[in-house]
C-alpha cells in the first residue's frame, strides 16, 4: 500500500497531465529563473509556453477567478487567494455576484514586484463553504479541500508558480496536502493580515504554496516573503526533529501511523536528530482552535450574510448556524486561553531541544471527491457527539499560533493520494522549518510532480 518509490500507472490521468505540461515549464523554479534570464530565447519558449499552457489548464481546472495575462509574463508567476486584496484588481470572496475593487494590496503582498502578480484564485464562499468547483490536477479522484482550494490547485496546474492562501485551521495546508504540493503557514502576526478576509483574527495567518520544498525555499529567499515580521533566522549545527507522541492516541488510520515512522526514518537519513516529545500540557488546545473559529465563524455570518444573503450555498449557511451567537465572557475565556498556550510554546520546543515537531496533517490520507457532502460545513461544530475524535493535527499550530510546513512524502498507490507529512516550528521559524523540510524531502525518492 504505501511505496514512496513508485510512480502512479502510466494509463493514469497524473500521467497524462504530466505528459502534456511544456518543456519550458518543467524543472525546478530557481534553474528555470536562471535559464531565461540568461537566454533572451529561452524567455521567450518560457512565455509562449505559459500562453499555451495556462488558458488550457485553467479550462481543465477552474482555479482561476481573474487571470488578466497581460502582455509580459512575469519570470515567477505569483497567484492570490480571491480574499486577498490587490489594489484595482477585483476581489470576489467564492462569491458569485459580488465585486469589490480595493484601492490598497494586502499587506503581505506589499514587499512582492506587482508585475508578478499573475493570478486571482478560486475559493471557497467566505472561506467557509465547500464547494469550490476546482479540479485536482494529479489526482483527480481526490477531493482538493479548501478553502485555499484554487490556490493549491493552480500551482499543481503549473499555472502558478507560487500562490498566497490563507489558513485558520488548515486551510492553506489541506488543499496543498490533498493535490500533492507544498505549503507554508505562516507565524500568526496581525501585520500580516490587514487586506486579507479573516474568518478568525486570532487565528488566521497567510501561507504560501509551491510545487516542491526547493521552489518554497527559493521564493523566500529571493522574494523575502518574511519582510513583514521578525523572523527567526536558521543555525547551524544539528537539527532535531520531535514526533509527537499524542498522535498515536488519537483514532489514526494504519497509513497514516506508518508515514510517521517513514518519515522518522527519513529525517535520520537526512542527518537530523529525531526523538519523541509529549505534547499534552498544549494538546486540548486543538478544540479550543475549532470553537474559536466556531464562534468567529458565527459574527463573520452576522457581518456577511445581510450584504450577500442571496449569494449563499449551504454550508456556508451551515456554518454560520453552527452555534447561537456567543457571550463575550465565553468568547474572552477562549482567547486567553489560546493566548496561555501561546506564552509556552517556544519553552516547551527549547525543553524538548527540538527544532520543530512532526505530525500527519490529518487522522486519515486525503479522500476522494464526494465522500463528504456538499452541505456540511467545513467548520467542525462543537456541540457534535464526536467533535473530539475529529479534531485533527492542522489546528495545533493555530491554536498555537505557530508555522507549519506541508509536504508530501509518498503515494498511496492503493488509493491513488499523495501521503502528506507537516512539520509546525516556533514563532518566527519558517527558515528553520523549510531547511528540515529540505533535508526529508531530499530523501523522498518519489516525485509527485513533473520537475
Amino acid at each position: 500500500m504505501y511505496a514512496p518509490s513508485a510512480l502512479p500507472p502510466e494509463n493514469s490521468q497524473m500521467a497524462r497531465d504530466t505528459a502534456t505540461l511544456p518543456q519550458a515549464l518543467r524543472g525546478p523554479l530557481s534553474e528555470r529563473v536562471a535559464r531565461t534570464a540568461m537566454d533572451p530565447n529561452e524567455l521567450l519558449r518560457y512565455r509562449q509556453a505559459v500562453r499555451q499552457w495556462v488558458p488550457v489548464a485553467d479550462e481543465r481546472y477552474r482555479c482561476c477567478s481573474y487571470l488578466p495575462l497581460g502582455a509580459d509574463i512575469p519570470a515567477v508567476r505569483i497567484g492570490v487567494k480571491d480574499t486577498a486584496d490587490i489594489a484595482g484588481w477585483p476581489t470576489r470572496l467564492g462569491l458569485p455576484h459580488h465585486r469589490a475593487y480595493p484601492d490598497t494590496t494586502a499587506s503581505v503582498l506589499r514587499g512582492l514586484p506587482v508585475d508578478a502578480l499573475f493570478a486571482k484564485l478560486v475559493t471557497t464562499q467566505l472561506s467557509v463553504g465547500r464547494a469550490s468547483g476546482c479540479v485536482n490536477p494529479y489526482f483527480p479522484a481526490v477531493d482538493p479541500a479548501g478553502s485555499s482550494t484554487g490556490s493549491a490547485v493552480a500551482v499543481a496546474a503549473n499555472i502558478c508558480d507560487v500562490a498566497l492562501g490563507t489558513d485558520v485551521l488548515g486551510s492553506v495546508r489541506f488543499p496543498a496536502g490533498c493535490c500533492g504540493v507544498v505549503a507554508l503557514r505562516m507565524t500568526h502576526h496581525p501585520a500580516l493580515l490587514p487586506g486579507l478576509l479573516t474568518v478568525s483574527p486570532v487565528l488566521d495567518a497567510p501561507g504560501w504554496i509551491t510545487r516542491t520544498v526547493a521552489d518554497l525555499a527559493y521564493v523566500w529567499e529571493q522574494f523575502g516573503l518574511d519582510h513583514t515580521i521578525p523572523t527567526l533566522r536558521s543555525r547551524g549545527g544539528t537539527r532535531t526533529v520531535g514526533v509527537v507522541a499524542d498522535v498515536f492516541g488519537e483514532d489514526c488510520d494504519d497509513d497514516v501511523v506508518a508515514a510517521v515512522h517513514n518519515v522518522d526514518a527519513l529525517a535520520r537519513a537526512g542527518g537530523l536528530g529525531v526523538r519523541s516529545v509529549d505534547l499534552s500540557t498544549i494538546w486540548h488546545s486543538r478544540a479550543d482552535a475549532w470553537r474559536m473559529c466556531a464562534y468567529d465563524t458565527e459574527r463573520l455570518g452576522q457581518r456577511w450574510s445581510a450584504e450577500v444573503g442571496d449569494e449563499l450555498d449551504e454550508a456556508t449557511r451551515a456554518a454560520f448556524g453552527l452555534i447561537a451567537p456567543v457571550r463575550s465572557a465565553r468568547y474572552a475565556a477562549v482567547q486567553d486561553e489560546l493566548h496561555r498556550v501561546r506564552s509556552l510554546v517556544t519553552e516547551l520546543f527549547d525543553n524538548h531541544g527540538v527544532d520543530a515537531w512532526l505530525m500527519p496533517l490529518s487522522q486519515r490520507l486525503p479522500v476522494p471527491t464526494g465522500t463528504i457532502a456538499a452541505t456540511v460545513p467545513t467548520i467542525l461544530n462543537p456541540s457534535d457527539a464526536l467533535f473530539a475524535r475529529r479534531l485533527g493535527f492542522t489546528s495545533l499550530a493555530s491554536a498555537a499560533g505557530l508555522p507549519a510546513v506541508c509536504f508530501p512524502i509518498g503515494v498511496d498507490l492503493k488509493r491513488q493520494t499523495p501521503i502528506p507529512i507537516q512539520l509546525v516550528g516556533p514563532p518566527g521559524s519558517e527558515t528553520a522549518l523549510i531547511e528540515i523540510a529540505a533535508r526529508i524531502a531530499a530523501q523522498v525518492e518519489l516525485h509527485l510532480l513533473p520537475r
